[in-house]
This record gives structure tokens, sequence and C-alpha cells, in this order.
């Protein structure tokens, strides 16, 4: 799936340096093996850092709501594992 992900993060073009470091980051840790859920959970945390101090734009707000949908598959999933761990 990183692959994938890599492959849509790249899409992404923001004209905020800050905005385009987060989506940069996130690739470079995908490409380095890092989990896509923890490459997420980082670029979640960093936007809702922007936004909480309004320094964020409309596009980047935009794809940070899309970050934030919950995945109610991958959710229970990682939750069931949780519980048999």
């Amino acid at each position: 799936m990183s692959q994938n992900l890599t492959g849509q993060l790249q899409e992404i073009h923001f004209s905020r340096p800050n905005e385009a470091a987060i989506i940069t980051a996130g690739i470079f840790e995908l490409n380095n093996g890092v989990y896509d859920g923890q490459a997420i959970s980082r670029m979640k945390t960093k936007f809702g850092q922007l936004a909480l101090k309004q320094n964020i734009s409309a596009e980047a707000l935009s794809f940070y709501t899309i970050l934030m949908k919950p995945n109610v598959g991958d959710d229970v999933g990682r939750s069931i594992a949780t519980w048999i761990l």
C-alpha cells in the first residue's frame, strides 16, 4: 500500500512551504520503510498543529479533513489486534 500512498502524496502540491514540507516528509518516511499508518499519523499531527494555529491554507485544511476521516475497517482491525496482544 505504501507505493500507492506515496504516489498519491506525490500528486499533492501545496504552495506554502511548511505544508509542502509535511508531504515531502511523509513521502520520505514511506520510501524508507515507515509503516503507512505511522506516516499518516505524523502528517495528521503536523497538519493539526497548523490548523490549531490557524496557519493552514484551504487546500491543506481540505487534505487534513480527509486524513482525519475514520477508516472503520483499518481502525477495528488494529483495535482487535491490540485486544488479542
